[in-house]
């Protein structure tokens, strides 16, 4: 609830699916045009994720990036990346261990994609909780030992 609360008006596309979050941040609101260094603008909603993942203490956190159309596909990758990993720094920075942060770069949207209309790119952030399946041991082994 608090997230709503602080991405309202913000730009940023919050949903909730089941227990998952995600928080769809167009890179204009994010990042400098051709940078990938956090905006001071998203650092406060990039707080309230840390502390959120904090607060419940399990769970993952996925990172998308996407670049914006303008860019060729070696140089929307490559930034794509970088702002994946920008943000990925700034929660860790925040305490969310490294470990329950996952980034992925996709380059270049492709046009009509779920990426959104944003021509500067944009960054999606989900907030995934730990499932019984993530911490059950495998089929026909005991959790006994």
């Amino acid at each position: 609830h608090d997230l709503r609360i602080r991405t309202a008006g913000t730009g940023i596309d919050l949903r909730r699916r089941g227990d998952e979050i995600s928080l769809g941040v167009p890179a204009r609101i994010a990042f400098d045009a051709l940078g990938a260094a956090i905006r001071p603008g998203i650092r406060t909603t990039l707080d309230q994720v840390g502390r959120t993942m904090a607060q419940y203490g399990q769970g993952f956190v996925d990172i998308y990036a996407y670049a914006g159309a303008a860019d060729d596909d070696a140089a929307a990758l490559n930034r794509s990346q970088s702002r994946a990993q920008a943000v990925a720094g700034y929660l860790q920075s925040r305490g969310v261990a490294a470990a329950r942060v996952a980034t992925r770069g996709f380059g270049r949207a492709p046009a009509g994609a779920a990426a959104g209309p944003s021509p500067g790119g944009r960054v999606e952030i989900r907030l995934v909780p730990l499932t019984e399946a993530d911490v059950a041991p495998p089929a026909g082994t005991s959790a006994a030992r």
